[in-house]
């Protein structure tokens, strides 16, 4: 652990002139392989960040680093800061529970067949259950906090579900290009015209035409202070306001933001080495 004096130092020679105003770098990694992948907060001095074969926990004046040796972290998700997964290479998820990392499961030695079988990068709820899902696998937690494989019927409906959301009414002349989780119960619907939409309960809300850059291809959605914020294009990121979006930052020399987290009063961003946050003062 990076005691205070040290983290401020770290966050002090961390600060780039360059940076959009009204952010700071928090983390950054130099590594040649040592990326980010994601990031997960809760407070403006509270938050968790993933990356090759990493996990770091930033609590008030203080950073913690656990490895997770040769295996990357691809996702992080969970509704408090003392209830956190992490997910990524070989069916590996870890759960913190407040004090300690756990390995709940991680794959057999042999690797299942197939590009991204042994992947996990997301959480979703279905019910009672939590579901952890990559490209083609989805594995089920049972109430002994052991992970296993649904049925093969199970497992197809568990997949369409984290794909393409709840059952649900498609938002009028809507040809549905995307379906983006942003939260527990709630994701956005992106469609062919451009329009877009927020799901909640069932409850279609029109959150205006998306910009060009995201028409062609979203990276990351992410939802907090009643906005959707999301990263489309070089190193951009945009919000919703009422029934429009807007540019809120471009990030230079940032080819793509990885991963996007809000709380009530900040947002963090990650590229490929840096995590930023931006706080309202």
């Amino acid at each position: 652990m990076i005691p205070a004096l040290a983290f401020s130092i770290l966050l002090a020679a961390a600060q780039a002139p360059h940076d959009p105003p009204g952010w700071e770098r928090v983390y950054e990694n130099t590594g040649p392989k040592d990326w980010v992948t994601s990031v997960l907060a809760f407070r403006p001095d509270t938050w968790f960040a993933g990356g090759v074969g990493w996990l770091v926990r930033a609590t008030p004046g203080s950073l913690d680093r656990t490895s997770t040796g040769s295996r990357a972290i691809l996702g992080l998700a969970g509704p408090k800061a003392s209830d956190v997964f992490a997910l990524g290479d070989d069916e590996l998820i870890m759960h913190f529970d407040g004090t300690h990392w756990m390995e709940e499961h991680v794959g057999p030695t042999a690797r299942r067949p197939g590009r991204g079988a042994d992947i996990l990068h997301s959480l979703v709820v279905d019910g009672a259950r939590t579901i952890a899902f990559g490209p083609t696998l989805v594995l089920a937690r049972k109430d002994d906090h052991v992970w296993q494989e649904p049925s093969t019927a199970d497992r197809k409906r568990l997949m369409e579900f984290a794909d393409s959301g709840p059952p649900h009414k498609a938002p009028p002349s809507c040809n549905e290009t995307g379906w983006f989780w942003v939260s527990e119960g709630k994701g956005m619907i992106a469609c062919q015209d451009g329009r877009s939409f927020m799901l909640e309960s069932g409850r279609l809300t029109a959150t205006g035409l998306l910009p060009t850059d995201c028409r062609r291809a979203f990276q990351r959605v992410a939802v907090g202070q009643g906005q959707l914020f999301a990263s489309c294009g070089p190193g951009t990121l945009w919000k919703t306001e009422q029934d429009r979006w807007t540019s809120v930052a471009t990030f230079p020399a940032t080819k793509e933001l990885v991963s996007i987290s809000v709380t009530d009063s900040c947002v963090f961003v990650a590229s490929k080495r840096t995590v930023w946050r931006s706080c309202n003062r």
